[in-house]
């Protein structure tokens, strides 16, 4: 359906509004006003409006002290002094009795799962947490639109399939987004493991027959008219971070601390689709000398500064500076040493030995090239391989545009200090005008101008740095694992008092914009859902002996109280959760209330890793 269409299509129930208004105003006219109530009641049907059903009440309230009331709505008898008898039962006898029970029960239930604190304001704070994340959860029905293997400018509509998921923010992303669905279900699965069951169900269901699952779902009409154009179809060959990986390792764990084959049934028939959905990932994201994983989609025409890496969840982190088939993503083979781990102990556990096998190898061999293929003895660091220039330098381009000849146009960043007719590609020869700022300039965009560029490690230091780590990858007493907690902890590199920022303030990306008004994202901000796996991480080498365990157990527990106390300062003041945190005043930042992964800190305050 044409975007004209869909718009035409969603505007129709405020159509309905206007007639529904103009209803009411007719009625409004010809009414009885009733002096005692202080409002205006329809005449019901036996007032001689036939088909009429409808009584509206309008309340005016003038209480500056009014915080809270109810509101119930009686279906039944039109005498208003009954309905408002049978409504002044339900809610002070039965509502509340009813309202109280179950707040008392999820207090206490919420405090014995997770037993967040002894303070009662941080206890509000923590069952905010849990309850945001399970009260946005939704159903979804519809269909994906995918890019097309055969016409790359064309697209294939999936068949129509349902969805059970949680989404990070209902406001903003009301959608079920892959990698944000792991991070989800790791609390919702504290709360009730069945939930979780029935969403990995439902997410599972969505594969392809290759082991492709989509990484954003964009479900039905509504769904399509809250996302960008470009964005709505998906590529079959395109990744996502595979989070459920943890959630079938807590849902393991679960199992053999309760000694319960309760999820038995359940695993038994994942673990093929998990076994098939590494094959997918373990076949498509391989670069094209067979060395190490990366994430595809990285398009050096999209007009960034540093082409996005969607795929891998960390949009504009920076990686090598020209995209090719041949980049090695640190988090990628991360990523996949873990899956292999996770599929490894769950054969195990389930008897199949063979599949036990396979992959504890698979495992050990993933992990094995993280050093080989990512540490960077020179600069004692783990970084991304690519086509990269660590020398390059950010020079002011103007924007024009240039044109086919016949119509189409599209703008170029060129040197003010060339010809800009020479600067038009090939495809719009043609060189129109320079565009505007809108502020009676020129649009300017900033371009890297790479020196010496070369097959060669990809020198930024942040969040893809700490993968190995992050992911419990390393060995308790790796040589690299210092370097790594020095990075950490260094106020240079990426420790704030409010937890740790994306990137280094050493790079020369951090807090830069990718393109005229697209704000850093993954370029300094401080986000929620690498806290815990840093956490995580630390926790694990905290109490694994080794000789840096009392190091990372210290750097644990100090990076932990500064993360629980930032959130619950915010929270306190803007009564919000928050897609990321400024790394220079803790302050909550872009979308909110973020309950997706935000809501992980009530795990960081139960110590459940």
């Amino acid at each position: 359906m044409a975007p004209q269409g869909r718009a035409q299509l969603w505007s129709t129930p405020q159509l309905r509004l206007q007639n529904v208004e103009q209803q009411i105003r007719s009625y409004l006219d010809k009414s009885p006003k009733s002096g005692n109530e202080g409002f205006p009641l329809l005449p019901p049907a036996e007032r001689g409006e036939v088909g009429s059903r409808t009584v509206v009440l309008q309340y005016m309230i003038q209480d500056p002290g009014l915080h809270q009331f109810d509101l119930g709505l009686m279906l039944g008898p039109a005498d208003l002094d009954t309905s408002l008898n049978l409504h002044r039962d339900m809610v002070h006898h039965g509502y509340h009795t009813a309202f109280t029970k179950h707040s008392v029960e999820f207090d206490n239930r919420s405090n014995q799962l997770f037993g967040t604190s002894s303070d009662a304001s941080e206890r509000r704070f923590g069952e905010y947490a849990l309850s945001a994340v399970l009260g946005g959860m939704g159903y979804w029905h519809g269909s994906t639109i995918e890019k097309s293997g055969t016409d790359p400018s064309g697209t294939v509509t999936a068949k129509s399939v349902p969805l059970f998921s949680a989404v990070p923010c209902r406001p903003f992303f009301p959608r079920g987004f892959l990698w944000d669905e792991g991070f989800h279900q790791l609390i919702v699965s504290a709360w009730d493991p069945r939930l979780t069951v029935d969403v990995l169900s439902h997410w599972f269901e969505l594969m392809r027959s290759d082991g492709w699952i989509p990484r954003e779902q964009i479900l039905g009409i509504e769904a399509i008219t809250r996302v960008p154009q470009e964005f709505v179809a998906q590529s079959r060959g395109h990744a996502n971070p595979p989070t459920f990986f943890l959630v079938v390792h807590k849902i393991l764990q679960q199992s053999k601390k309760a000694n319960t084959k309760t999820n038995k049934p359940f695993l038994e028939k994942l673990l093929p689709v998990l076994i098939k959905w590494f094959g997918w990932f373990e076949s498509s994201q391989q670069p094209a000398d067979g060395r190490g994983y990366m994430w595809r989609g990285r398009d050096s025409g999209d007009g960034k500064l540093n082409a996005m890496t969607l795929s891998s969840g960390l949009d504009d982190y920076p990686r090598a500076s020209v995209p090719t088939p041949n980049e090695r993503h640190l988090d990628m083979l991360c990523w996949l040493a873990r899956a292999a781990g996770v599929i490894h102990d769950l054969a195990s556990w389930l008897g199949e030995d063979q599949a036990a096998i396979e992959f504890g190898e698979k495992s050990r061999s993933l992990a094995a090239l993280i050093v080989p293929l990512h540490w960077n003895d020179d600069e004692q660091m783990f970084h991304d391989w690519g086509h990269h220039s660590n020398t390059g330098s950010f020079e002011k381009r103007v924007v024009v545009q240039c044109d086919d000849g016949e119509g189409g146009g599209v703008q170029v960043a060129v040197d003010p200090k060339r010809d800009p007719h020479s600067q038009c590609p090939l495809s719009h020869p043609n060189f129109k005008w320079p565009l505007g700022d809108g502020r009676g300039g020129l649009l300017q965009r900033e371009q890297y101008v790479a020196r010496d560029t070369a097959a060669r490690f990809v020198e930024h230091v942040g969040y893809v740095s700490l993968f190995p780590m992050m992911l419990r990858l390393l060995a308790p007493d790796a040589p690299q694992l210092p370097a790594l907690l020095d990075a950490l902890t260094d106020p240079q590199e990426l420790w704030t008092r409010w937890g740790i920022r994306s990137i280094s303030k050493k790079s020369s990306y951090y807090q830069r914009e990718n393109a005229p008004g697209d704000a850093p994202y993954w370029r300094g901000p401080i986000w929620i859902n690498l806290q815990y796996l840093a956490l995580s991480g630390l926790h694990h080498y905290g109490h694994t002996e080794g000789p840096f365990q009392e190091r990372s157990l210290t750097i644990y527990n100090k990076l932990r109280k500064n993360v629980i106390r930032n959130l619950y300062r915010v929270w306190n003041k803007t009564n919000f959760l928050w897609e990321q945190y400024s790394d220079t005043t803790g302050a909550g930042q872009r979308a909110h209330p973020f309950n997706g992964w935000s809501s992980l800190v009530v795990l960081m305050m139960s110590e459940d890793f």
